[in-house]
This record gives structure tokens, sequence and C-alpha cells, in this order.
């Protein structure tokens, strides 16, 4: 565990190696806080009990995934309601993002990259909200879920996969135009490519 009760967390490897983080029980940063892993191997969750709570998330792997799979992502939070402002780097490898279950602020994926033809995929159930391109290649796959509430983007962005699922508790989606949608929570365009 890694907790700064009101302080900022910043881990990194050393130089050189190849290992990853396994997350074990409540790692936390303060209120205002940031929490920042960056490592070459896989960043990912022992169980459901173990996560990062804070309002600023930054995780960054250069050679590995970020969540195991679907079923055991990596499991996020900021406290049970507060929303979180998520970075997530896997260049070469899938992102697997989860709310700890009970949570019910939103997320807003402020920069997503992952490996080309790899899988980015957010299970969440407060809002999500895009707030820049996503682009898993023209074989790659994008899943973003919010159970209880909208997916919405205020610039017009692009989410780019072979494979795309967009599935969300509440509010419309109108079709705007040839694979443009506005979902939910959007005031504007979202561009679907490479379907």
């Amino acid at each position: 565990n890694a907790n700064a009760a009101s302080q900022n967390v910043y881990i990194q490897n050393e130089s050189g190696s190849t290992g990853g983080v396994i997350l074990s029980g409540a790692n936390s940063a303060g209120s205002s806080g940031t929490y920042s892993l960056n490592f070459a191997g896989n960043l990912t969750s022992a169980n459901g009990s173990s996560y990062i709570s804070a309002p600023t998330i930054s995780l960054t792997t250069s050679a590995g995934s970020i969540g195991a799979s679907s079923g055991s992502p990596l499991y996020i939070e900021n406290g049970s309601s507060g929303n979180v402002s998520l970075t997530t780097s896997a260049a070469s490898g899938n992102v697997y993002i989860q709310n700890v279950s009970g949570t019910t602020g939103g997320v807003t994926l402020a920069s997503s990259t992952v490996g080309s033809g790899d899988t980015f995929s957010v299970n969440y159930g407060g809002g999500i909200t895009i707030g820049g391109n996503i682009n898993a290649g023209t074989s790659g796959v994008i899943n973003l879920a919010s159970a209880n509430s909208t997916i919405g983007n205020s610039s017009t962005e692009t989410l780019t996969a072979g494979t795309m699922t967009l599935s969300q508790g509440s509010g419309a989606i109108a079709i705007t135009g040839n694979n443009i949608v506005e979902m939910g929570g959007s005031s504007a365009n979202l561009t679907l490519s490479g379907l």
C-alpha cells in the first residue's frame, strides 16, 4: 500500500527494470492530490478491494497492460462519490479500468493511450467523460460502459477501433451524421472511426 493523506503519490520503477505493480488494499493520495504509477510491466489490482483512490490518477506502462482483463480490471475511485481525472498510457498493451464497487462518482478520460490492435475498456458506475481521442487501431476494441449515468464529451473527439461498445444507463444517443453520434452527456460530436 502507498498512501499520502494530504499529499501526492508518485511511484516509478528503477531504470532498466521490467517488472510491474500489483495493487494490494487501498492506495490513496490526498483529497486534491495525484496518484501516479509509471512502470515498465503490468499494472494490476490483486482483487476488488485493491484500488487507487485520488481525484487525479495517472497510470503508465511502457511494455505492459493496465488491468489484466475485463474480469480483472484495475480498480479506481475518488472516495465514495468523487470524480476522477484519469490518464492512461499502455502503448503496447490493453487498458481495463473499473470503479470500486458501490462508488458513484464519474471519470474523465483526460488522456488515453492503448496499443494498436489492443483493448481499451472502462466500466464505471458514474458518468464517463471523453476528454481526448482514443485510438485502439482498426483491429482494436473500445468498450465504454456507464452503468448509472451517461457517456459524454464537451469537444469534438474521435474513437478509433474495429469493434466498439458504448453503453450508458441514462440519456439518449443521437446519430448526427455518418459515424457521428452525440451521447447522453455530450455537447459536441463524437466520431466513430475504424468500424
